[in-house]
Order: C-alpha cells, then structure tokens, then sequence
C-alpha cells in the first residue's frame, strides 16, 4: 500500500459519516487519490459508496474498484 493510504480507511470512515449526516449541506464531498499514476474519486453523497467504505479494510480496493470514478 502507497503511504498515502496507510490510515485512509479511518478518514475514509469519517468522512462518510460526515457525508451521511451533513451531505445535503454540500454539492460535492470527495475523497480524491493518485493511484497507479490515476486521479481517482470516492463520491461520499452516495450511497453505494458510503456503504463500501464502512465494510472495507482496503482503501486501495476503494480507489481501484468500481465505486470510484475518474477525477
């Protein structure tokens, strides 16, 4: 794992909670990572995603999954 990542999943975890509560609030909360050369986006104002970082370990397996996007 990049060391970038190493306490991502923590952070991750918090700012999905933050977006669950507060997201109405907000056009847009992100969490943007460079990964394998890659801008990669978590979009926190869904759902699916929300969901994915509560049951991670891996936010490498986030970033490179289908729950992120393209930045």
């Amino acid at each position: 794992m990049q060391a970038h990542l190493a306490d991502a999943v923590p952070k991750l975890r918090g700012l999905a909670e933050f977006a669950e509560e507060h997201g109405q609030q907000y056009g847009r909360i992100e969490s943007v990572a460079k990964v394998a050369g890659d801008l990669r986006v978590l979009d926190m104002t869904k759902p699916h995603v929300r969901s994915a970082v509560r049951q991670t370990e891996d936010a490498k397996a986030l970033y490179t999954g289908d729950v992120a996007t393209d930045y």
